[in-house]
């Protein structure tokens, strides 16, 4: 039993008390089931507890959440210093809606350690397992001590679908407030492994059926509650469902046990959140696959190179959705020319220069996407299967972009979109293979490349970003962060020694 003592004047209390509400029936229940589903999926969460109010006409349950912006010394309650994000992005009350769920995750990555954010991505995977369309930007808190940002434990979660809210989030992700599940664990994955993503879909799945016995077990039983409890389990266990899915179609991943995906798929994964803001194209590797069925890689001896999608989840900046190919072998670049012309909308193909052309096809969803085919056959290039579908490693495909990006030279009126790509690729790889691949373009290149930070300087980045076409701030903001980032390392690994 929770005994709550009557609070004195001036006294802070060590709980928030929500009572049951008229126009949101069975909400404590509902928010305690969605709370216990975040502790038991490892999320750092209060303590709730729920307790009945019998002088109601139709008893109801209420929820007290134990406060974390309270701390007792001495037998004296002392208050943190704790802000909500929408306070430290400078947003008044009732601006919480107003910025995207990118610009949050920017904003939590310059602020919050990495691990942090890593817990924020979390409990927004959590939010939209269990369809809590409320997750704007008062609903997630900073405490700060000794001058150290970190995340507050979670709190406020809710399935709010079973109240017919058609939200899915409540800050837009990709200029929509109910994108599709795939493209919310498109956007997490830049933060999640496919691994910790299907953990916790997993959690929720396993331990709902506990946690609602428990949360309406000390409820009278009649018929509404009985309806909504039903209600409330199918929305959550579709949620999870629906996650489960998204994973398996965007990663093949499927279970927990199964490997990772290799590492352009994960440039795949990461890039191709954005194009749903890309008129009609919803899901490249679809595009992909059906190439590959038609025979155009593997019978041409071409990989999939994923420098071009990358810049995807920084900006929407590109007018139609893009592909590389790329082979080091003549014959077969020669006859995917050929085929190509087939293939192609028009049946034109645009020679941009002796060993690369490109052209349009269809997309999965008919809308055009561009090709482009690179022979590069000074490089050794390694590939990876996945799926049946040959890949550039990541080795190969730094060592690609850094010569493409070489040979333009410094006009950013030609490579300003390639100064950003090479920026955004350089950040996402591990620094030894970052050294390892300037090593093999040194190998090939007729002027040394003795550091990356030979082709990209910080003067350069922001020019580039001025030249390139609809990347947002949100998107500047993080590559710029990544940029500096880069700038901290090491042996001359990353964008700097």
């Amino acid at each position: 039993m929770l005994l709550l003592p009557v609070r004195q004047e001036n006294e802070r209390g060590n709980v928030i008390v929500k009572p049951a509400h008229l126009k949101y029936p069975f909400i404590a229940e509902n928010e305690y089931i969605c709370m216990m589903l975040a502790r038991r999926s490892g999320l750092p969460t209060p303590r709730v507890f729920l307790f009945q109010q019998p002088d109601l006409p139709l008893p109801r349950q209420n929820i007290a959440v134990e406060r974390f912006d309270v701390r007792i010394v001495e037998g004296q309650a002392q208050m943190l210093n704790i802000a909500e994000f929408a306070s430290l992005m400078g947003l008044v009350s009732d601006q919480k809606y107003d910025p995207t769920t990118e610009d949050l995750f920017v904003y939590a990555s310059r602020v919050l350690p990495d691990e942090d954010v890593k817990t924020l991505a979390k409990a927004y995977l959590l939010g939209a397992i269990v369809r809590n369309g409320d997750m704007h930007a008062k609903n997630f808190s900073v405490s700060i001590e000794d001058n150290i940002p970190r995340l507050t434990p979670i709190y406020d979660m809710v399935n709010t679908e079973v109240y017919g809210i058609s939200d899915v989030l409540a800050l837009k992700l990709m200029n929509t407030n109910s994108p599709k599940t795939q493209d919310i664990a498109h956007f997490l994955l830049n933060y999640l492994t496919p691994k910790e993503m299907a953990e916790m879909t997993d959690v929720v799945k396993e331990h709902l059926q506990s946690c609602v016995e428990v949360a309406f077990g000390g409820a009278p039983s009649h018929q509404n509650l009985q309806k909504f409890r039903k209600r409330l389990e199918q929305s959550i266990s579709g949620g999870a469902t629906r996650m489960q899915d998204a994973l398996q179609k965007i990663t093949r991943f499927g279970n927990s046990s199964q490997r990772e995906m290799t590492f352009p798929l994960k440039v795949l994964a990461k890039g191709s959140q954005g194009i749903a803001g890309i008129p009609g194209v919803e899901d490249l590797w679809e595009t992909v696959e059906a190439l590959h069925k038609r025979g155009f890689l593997t019978d041409n001896a071409l990989a999939l190179s994923g420098e071009t999608l990358i810049p995807l989840k920084y900006g929407e900046y590109r007018d139609i959705a893009a592909m590389c190919l790329v082979t080091n072998d003549w014959g077969g670049y020669n006859q995917a020319k050929q085929l190509a012309k087939e293939i192609s909308i028009q049946g034109v193909v645009a020679e941009e220069s002796a060993k690369e052309f490109s052209f349009e096809m269809r997309g999965a969803d008919e809308s055009p996407v561009r090709i482009r085919v690179t022979n590069e056959e000074r490089l050794r290039l390694t590939t990876e299967s996945f799926q049946g579908v040959p890949v550039l490693d990541e080795k190969s495909l730094l060592a690609q972009n850094i010569l493409h990006h070489k040979e333009k030279g410094s006009d950013l009126e030609k490579n300003a979109r390639d100064t950003v790509d090479l920026v955004a690729l350089s950040g996402a790889v591990a620094p030894e293979l970052v050294e390892e691949a300037i090593q093999a373009a040194n190998e090939v290149s007729t002027s040394k490349i003795r550091e990356v930070r030979d082709l990209v300087k910080s003067a350069d980045l922001d020019k580039a970003l001025e030249k390139v076409q609809g990347v947002t701030t949100a998107a500047k903001d993080m590559l710029k962060d990544r940029y500096a980032k880069t700038q901290t390392r090491e042996r001359g690994v990353g964008i700097t020694d």
